[in-house]
Protein backbone atom coordinates (compact mmCIF):
# COMPACT_ATOMS: atom_id res chain seq x y z
CA UNK A 1 0.00 0.00 0.00
CA UNK A 2 1.53 3.32 -1.11
CA UNK A 3 1.86 6.16 1.79
CA UNK A 4 -1.20 8.67 1.65
CA UNK A 5 -0.53 12.15 2.27
CA UNK A 6 -3.41 14.44 2.95
CA UNK A 7 -3.42 18.46 2.16
CA UNK A 8 -6.28 20.44 4.20
CA UNK A 9 -7.11 23.49 3.08
CA UNK A 10 -10.65 26.08 3.18
CA UNK A 11 -11.92 27.48 -0.61
CA UNK A 12 -10.42 26.83 -3.30
CA UNK A 13 -7.18 24.85 -3.34
CA UNK A 14 -3.62 26.93 -4.39
CA UNK A 15 -1.14 26.04 -7.14
CA UNK A 16 1.32 25.00 -4.42
CA UNK A 17 -0.51 22.91 -3.07
CA UNK A 18 -1.55 20.89 -6.41
CA UNK A 19 2.32 21.15 -6.91
CA UNK A 20 3.06 19.26 -3.58
CA UNK A 21 0.34 16.79 -4.59
CA UNK A 22 2.50 16.00 -7.83
CA UNK A 23 5.84 16.04 -5.82
CA UNK A 24 4.57 13.05 -3.72
CA UNK A 25 2.96 11.50 -6.80
CA UNK A 26 6.33 11.63 -8.27
CA UNK A 27 7.84 9.13 -5.53
CA UNK A 28 5.32 6.97 -5.65
CA UNK A 29 3.10 8.32 -2.92
CA UNK A 30 -0.61 8.56 -2.74
CA UNK A 31 -1.64 12.47 -1.45
CA UNK A 32 -5.48 13.51 -1.54
CA UNK A 33 -6.83 17.84 -1.61
CA UNK A 34 -9.24 17.94 1.31
CA UNK A 35 -11.37 20.64 1.34
CA UNK A 36 -12.64 21.38 5.07
CA UNK A 37 -15.44 22.75 4.33
CA UNK A 38 -17.09 19.78 3.37
CA UNK A 39 -17.21 18.34 7.08
CA UNK A 40 -18.78 20.49 10.09
CA UNK A 41 -15.46 22.31 11.47
CA UNK A 42 -11.89 21.83 11.08
CA UNK A 43 -11.35 19.08 14.17
CA UNK A 44 -13.78 17.00 12.05
CA UNK A 45 -12.12 16.72 9.40
CA UNK A 46 -8.69 16.18 10.55
CA UNK A 47 -10.51 13.74 12.40
CA UNK A 48 -11.70 12.01 9.60
CA UNK A 49 -8.31 12.89 7.75
CA UNK A 50 -6.20 10.90 9.84
CA UNK A 51 -8.44 8.04 10.32
CA UNK A 52 -7.99 7.32 6.90
CA UNK A 53 -4.56 8.13 5.87
CA UNK A 54 -0.94 6.75 6.59
CA UNK A 55 1.02 9.12 8.75
CA UNK A 56 1.30 12.71 7.36
CA UNK A 57 -1.09 15.22 7.41
CA UNK A 58 -0.73 18.82 5.82
CA UNK A 59 -2.18 21.87 7.15
CA UNK A 60 -2.45 24.69 4.78
CA UNK A 61 -2.84 27.50 6.95
CA UNK A 62 -3.17 30.19 4.81
CA UNK A 63 -6.67 29.01 4.13
CA UNK A 64 -7.13 27.84 7.19
CA UNK A 65 -6.49 30.30 9.41
CA UNK A 66 -9.14 32.71 7.50
CA UNK A 67 -11.85 33.00 9.87
CA UNK A 68 -10.60 30.09 12.34
CA UNK A 69 -11.22 30.93 16.03
CA UNK A 70 -8.96 29.80 18.90
CA UNK A 71 -10.86 27.57 20.18
CA UNK A 72 -11.08 26.17 16.85
CA UNK A 73 -7.35 25.48 16.67
CA UNK A 74 -6.67 23.80 20.05
CA UNK A 75 -9.47 21.25 19.30
CA UNK A 76 -7.24 20.38 16.59
CA UNK A 77 -4.07 20.88 18.56
CA UNK A 78 -4.11 19.01 21.32
CA UNK A 79 -5.64 15.66 20.21
CA UNK A 80 -3.36 15.54 17.46
CA UNK A 81 -0.09 15.87 18.51
CA UNK A 82 -0.54 12.81 20.73
CA UNK A 83 -1.15 10.35 17.38
CA UNK A 84 1.91 9.19 15.91
CA UNK A 85 1.61 10.95 12.73
CA UNK A 86 3.67 13.50 10.66
CA UNK A 87 1.95 16.68 10.46
CA UNK A 88 3.38 19.53 8.28
CA UNK A 89 1.83 23.41 8.92
CA UNK A 90 2.53 24.41 5.33
CA UNK A 91 2.51 28.80 5.16
CA UNK A 92 2.45 29.98 1.81
CA UNK A 93 1.32 33.52 3.56
CA UNK A 94 1.72 35.12 6.19
CA UNK A 95 -1.07 37.99 8.45
CA UNK A 96 -2.17 38.07 11.95
CA UNK A 97 -4.56 34.81 11.07
CA UNK A 98 -0.97 32.76 10.10
CA UNK A 99 0.91 33.65 13.18
CA UNK A 100 -2.23 32.70 15.47
CA UNK A 101 -2.40 29.44 14.23
CA UNK A 102 1.06 29.06 14.44
CA UNK A 103 1.15 29.89 18.10
CA UNK A 104 -1.10 27.87 19.30
CA UNK A 105 -0.52 24.64 17.29
CA UNK A 106 3.40 25.09 17.90
CA UNK A 107 2.56 25.79 21.80
CA UNK A 108 4.14 29.82 20.70
CA UNK A 109 7.80 27.93 19.99
CA UNK A 110 6.81 29.44 16.53
CA UNK A 111 5.96 33.22 16.84
CA UNK A 112 5.05 34.10 13.27
CA UNK A 113 6.26 34.28 9.21
CA UNK A 114 8.02 36.56 8.08
CA UNK A 115 8.14 38.44 4.57
CA UNK A 116 11.52 39.01 3.29
CA UNK A 117 12.02 40.84 0.50
CA UNK A 118 15.15 39.29 -0.62
CA UNK A 119 17.23 35.79 0.25
CA UNK A 120 20.42 34.75 -1.19
CA UNK A 121 21.66 31.06 0.16
CA UNK A 122 19.85 28.13 1.71
CA UNK A 123 21.17 26.01 4.21
CA UNK A 124 21.11 23.27 6.23
CA UNK A 125 22.72 23.26 9.20
CA UNK A 126 25.00 20.60 10.88
CA UNK A 127 23.13 20.19 13.89
CA UNK A 128 20.06 18.54 11.78
CA UNK A 129 21.86 15.96 9.52
CA UNK A 130 19.53 13.13 10.90
CA UNK A 131 16.95 14.86 8.52
CA UNK A 132 18.93 16.51 5.65
CA UNK A 133 21.39 14.02 5.39
CA UNK A 134 23.55 14.33 2.64
CA UNK A 135 22.94 18.06 2.86
CA UNK A 136 23.87 18.45 6.33
CA UNK A 137 26.19 21.38 6.63
CA UNK A 138 26.27 22.61 2.94
CA UNK A 139 24.70 25.89 1.57
CA UNK A 140 23.69 26.74 -2.07
CA UNK A 141 22.81 30.00 -3.66
CA UNK A 142 19.43 30.95 -3.99
CA UNK A 143 17.61 33.56 -6.47
CA UNK A 144 17.69 36.52 -4.88
CA UNK A 145 14.34 37.51 -4.52
CA UNK A 146 11.18 37.29 -2.07
CA UNK A 147 10.56 34.63 0.95
CA UNK A 148 9.43 33.60 4.14
CA UNK A 149 10.91 32.78 7.39
CA UNK A 150 10.12 32.01 10.85
CA UNK A 151 10.59 33.62 14.07
CA UNK A 152 11.06 31.29 16.89
CA UNK A 153 10.73 31.76 20.71
CA UNK A 154 14.05 32.73 22.28
CA UNK A 155 14.39 29.80 24.50
CA UNK A 156 12.94 26.78 22.04
CA UNK A 157 13.80 23.95 21.31
CA UNK A 158 13.95 23.12 17.58
CA UNK A 159 16.02 21.42 14.80
CA UNK A 160 16.59 23.54 12.20
CA UNK A 161 16.63 21.95 9.24
CA UNK A 162 16.80 24.73 6.83
CA UNK A 163 17.65 28.17 6.47
CA UNK A 164 17.42 31.14 4.72
CA UNK A 165 19.92 33.69 5.34
CA UNK A 166 20.56 32.08 8.62
CA UNK A 167 16.91 32.51 9.61
CA UNK A 168 15.11 29.19 9.74
CA UNK A 169 12.46 28.43 7.61
CA UNK A 170 11.76 24.69 7.52
CA UNK A 171 12.14 23.32 11.25
CA UNK A 172 10.76 20.43 13.31
CA UNK A 173 9.16 20.11 16.67
CA UNK A 174 9.01 17.29 18.63
CA UNK A 175 5.83 16.54 20.63
CA UNK A 176 4.49 13.83 22.67
CA UNK A 177 4.35 11.39 19.52
CA UNK A 178 3.46 13.34 16.80
CA UNK A 179 6.55 15.05 14.68
CA UNK A 180 5.72 18.62 14.00
CA UNK A 181 7.04 20.15 10.69
CA UNK A 182 6.53 23.54 9.99
CA UNK A 183 7.93 25.28 6.74
CA UNK A 184 7.47 28.79 4.94
CA UNK A 185 7.87 29.29 1.54
CA UNK A 186 6.07 31.54 -1.06
CA UNK A 187 5.60 29.05 -3.71
CA UNK A 188 6.21 24.92 -3.72
CA UNK A 189 8.35 24.11 -7.05
CA UNK A 190 6.15 22.85 -10.23
CA UNK A 191 7.95 19.59 -10.99
CA UNK A 192 5.89 19.24 -14.21
CA UNK A 193 6.98 22.64 -15.60
CA UNK A 194 9.64 22.17 -17.87
CA UNK A 195 12.44 24.18 -17.44
CA UNK A 196 14.39 27.06 -19.83
CA UNK A 197 17.59 26.47 -17.94
CA UNK A 198 19.34 24.04 -15.30
CA UNK A 199 20.16 26.97 -12.92
CA UNK A 200 16.12 27.65 -12.56
CA UNK A 201 16.06 24.02 -10.56
CA UNK A 202 19.38 24.66 -9.20
CA UNK A 203 18.44 28.17 -7.52
CA UNK A 204 14.98 27.10 -5.97
CA UNK A 205 16.52 24.33 -3.66
CA UNK A 206 14.16 25.84 -0.65
CA UNK A 207 10.99 25.41 -3.35
CA UNK A 208 11.40 21.32 -3.53
CA UNK A 209 13.69 20.10 -0.93
CA UNK A 210 11.66 20.60 2.26
CA UNK A 211 8.74 18.28 0.80
CA UNK A 212 11.62 15.69 0.20
CA UNK A 213 12.68 15.58 3.34
CA UNK A 214 9.41 15.52 4.98
CA UNK A 215 8.28 12.78 2.51
CA UNK A 216 11.37 10.38 3.02
CA UNK A 217 11.22 10.90 6.85
CA UNK A 218 7.36 9.66 7.05
CA UNK A 219 7.66 6.60 4.53
CA UNK A 220 10.92 5.74 5.95
CA UNK A 221 12.51 5.25 2.80
CA UNK A 222 10.19 3.33 1.63
CA UNK A 223 9.67 5.43 -1.82
CA UNK A 224 13.16 5.69 -2.02
CA UNK A 225 14.05 2.39 -3.08
CA UNK A 226 13.58 0.36 -6.73
CA UNK A 227 11.62 -2.94 -6.06
CA UNK A 228 14.21 -4.77 -8.69
CA UNK A 229 17.52 -4.56 -8.86
CA UNK A 230 19.14 -1.60 -11.12
CA UNK A 231 21.55 0.78 -11.74
CA UNK A 232 21.40 4.14 -13.27
CA UNK A 233 24.52 5.51 -14.89
CA UNK A 234 25.48 9.30 -16.24
CA UNK A 235 28.10 10.43 -18.04
CA UNK A 236 27.90 13.82 -18.53
CA UNK A 237 29.72 15.74 -21.12
CA UNK A 238 31.35 12.57 -22.28
CA UNK A 239 34.72 12.97 -25.60
CA UNK A 240 33.43 10.60 -27.94
CA UNK A 241 36.42 8.06 -28.08
CA UNK A 242 37.08 4.36 -26.92
CA UNK A 243 38.45 5.44 -23.75
CA UNK A 244 37.33 8.39 -21.88
CA UNK A 245 39.22 8.74 -18.48
CA UNK A 246 38.77 5.06 -16.48
CA UNK A 247 35.74 4.16 -18.94
CA UNK A 248 36.33 2.17 -21.60
CA UNK A 249 32.62 2.41 -23.39
CA UNK A 250 32.62 -0.64 -25.53
CA UNK A 251 33.29 -2.80 -22.01
CA UNK A 252 30.89 -0.48 -20.53
CA UNK A 253 28.21 -1.57 -22.95
CA UNK A 254 28.82 -4.95 -22.75
CA UNK A 255 28.67 -4.88 -19.13
CA UNK A 256 25.19 -3.29 -19.16
CA UNK A 257 23.42 -5.41 -21.89
CA UNK A 258 24.97 -8.35 -20.32
CA UNK A 259 23.48 -8.60 -17.12
CA UNK A 260 20.75 -10.86 -16.60
CA UNK A 261 19.31 -9.82 -12.78
CA UNK A 262 20.88 -5.68 -13.35
CA UNK A 263 19.08 -3.88 -15.42
CA UNK A 264 21.34 -0.81 -16.14
CA UNK A 265 20.08 2.32 -18.32
CA UNK A 266 23.26 4.18 -19.62
CA UNK A 267 22.58 7.68 -20.66
CA UNK A 268 25.02 10.46 -22.16
CA UNK A 269 24.70 13.85 -22.30
CA UNK A 270 25.80 16.91 -24.57
CA UNK A 271 28.05 14.72 -26.57
CA UNK A 272 28.15 17.22 -29.44
CA UNK A 273 28.63 20.22 -27.56
CA UNK A 274 31.95 18.03 -25.88
CA UNK A 275 33.37 16.72 -29.22
CA UNK A 276 32.55 20.25 -31.31
CA UNK A 277 34.77 22.24 -28.75
CA UNK A 278 37.75 19.35 -28.54
CA UNK A 279 37.61 19.86 -31.94
CA UNK A 280 37.74 23.32 -32.41
CA UNK A 281 40.44 23.60 -29.12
Amino acid sequence: MRQEVKILYRGMSSESLRNLCSFADVFGIAAELVDVDQYRSLSCAVEGATARCGRVLVLNLASLSVGCTADEVNRVTNPLVKQEVVVLLLTTGFGEGVDLFLQLMTKNIVRCAEFVGHTERVSFPKVCGELSEELCGRSYPRKDSEALTLCIAADAKIDPVMELDEQPSFVRIRTRNANLFVWSAIRVLDVYRPLRAEIEFEEAVDEYVPAMILLRFASRDRSWHNPHPGAGIVIDDPLLKKTYGFIHFPELLDSVFRGDDVGAHCRTEQLCTRNQWCAHA
